[in-house]
């Protein structure tokens, strides 16, 4: 996340009480590089993965939100590339493809890859048509959403899901 060409970048990490010292080590490394720009929230309780990216977005403060989980990496363009996707195009999500890698090989390859045709898919209706059709995948992690769409529109994670 140093490496983010976006400037202005908020970076919100949820503690879902982890019993693991990564609280520690994140507490030290903001404090380290002096990152006032990054907050940790902690949770009463372990609840997890859909409560936690509920928090993220009731906390954020960007006009933008991406999720990213504890085991992911984006390249050093990848919020600044979206985030002019979203502004040129006026777009409520801007979806990326996703590369992963494989534990044992280190091998890398593109394990989410969109399908659509379409450069921007417009409607609700079309939407949910290509989601339907395997055009699009439901990760949370490769889309860039408008903070506000999300509150105002009341779209929240089920508690109990984890994508």
């Amino acid at each position: 996340m140093l490496d983010q060409t976006y400037p202005n970048l908020e970076v919100t990490l949820i503690n879902d009480q982890t019993p693991d010292s990564s609280v520690k080590i994140a507490e030290d490394f903001i404090s380290k590089h002096r990152l006032n720009n990054w907050k940790i929230y902690h949770l009463e309780e372990n609840s997890g993965l859909s409560v936690v990216r509920n928090k993220g977005i009731d906390t954020a403060q960007g006009k933008y939100l991406f999720f990213l989980d504890s085991d992911d990496t984006i390249t050093p363009n990848c919020i600044k590339t979206l985030v002019n996707i979203a502004e040129n195009t006026n777009a409520e999500m801007v979806i990326s493809q996703l590369e992963c890698e494989q534990l044992e090989t280190g091998e890398k390859s593109i394990c989410i890859m969109i399908k659509a045709s379409e450069t921007e898919i417009k409607g609700n209706d079309n939407i949910l048509k290509a989601f339907s059709e395997s055009k699009l995948v439901t990760y949370a992690v490769n889309k860039l959403f408008i903070t506000e769409y999300l509150r105002n529109n009341k779209l929240y994670f089920v508690k109990g899901l984890f994508a």
